[in-house]
């Protein structure tokens, strides 16, 4: 990196050094603000929210800052903008003028015993998993008596019929397995914004012909 930047000519360069055209270059760089910069990072939480006095509530918690107790802010409507995949804190902006008011913490985060307990049984659960994972792979691999001369592939995992059907008893997964398996939040299902929204009517029961 050292020679190409600073001893590398590269013609389009007027046969000049990378470093030396990078010094020779007048034009101005503004530096931003490291915290107007860190605004640009922050995704947007959807329409205005009122302060509470239990704070601002929002992703099915309530956030708290030290700001928020002795200046009267209770009622106010701000915007909420956070970090993408970051819950913990959030920054609050007024609704109207969007300055900057200050950030909040989830009021109800989980202690330190709480999370290495949560950590542990999510590292115990994904080593179950895994060593389930290549048990399954083994069994499926098929494997073949060894031979000297050409010959028709003589597999070696034969069973029994009755254990091939206890081994099926086995694998096939029955259907409450499945629900508790499922991971419907995987995928995000919308939250109406409004109460004021129309719910779909449920359909018509079918009348008997007379």
């Amino acid at each position: 990196m050292d020679w190409w930047n600073n001893d590398h000519t590269i013609a389009r360069l007027h046969r000049r050094t990378p470093a030396q055209a990078w010094h020779a270059d007048l034009t101005p760089i503004d530096t931003l603000d490291p915290e107007d910069l860190h605004t640009y990072t922050l995704k947007d939480g959807g329409p205005p929210r009122k302060i509470t006095s239990k704070g601002v509530r929002w992703n099915s918690a309530y956030y708290v800052g030290d700001w928020m107790h002795g200046h009267g802010s209770a009622g106010e409507m701000v915007r909420l903008r956070h970090e993408p995949h970051h819950y913990h804190r959030i920054e609050l902006y007024d609704a109207d003028t969007l300055t900057y008011r200050g950030a909040a913490f989830r009021s109800d985060e989980m202690s330190p015993r709480q999370s290495r307990a949560l950590r542990n049984a999510r590292r115990r659960e994904a080593d179950r998993y895994a060593a389930k994972a290549r048990r399954a792979r083994k069994n499926a691999k098929p494997r073949y008596a060894a031979t000297s001369v050409a010959a028709t592939p003589e597999p070696l995992n034969r069973l029994t019929a009755s254990q091939a059907t206890a081994q099926l008893r086995q694998l096939q997964t029955p259907e409450a397995d499945l629900h508790a398996e499922s991971r419907p939040d995987l995928l995000n299902r919308p939250k109406p914004d409004s109460t004021r929204w129309t719910k779909p009517l449920p359909a018509p029961e079918p009348q008997d012909a007379p």
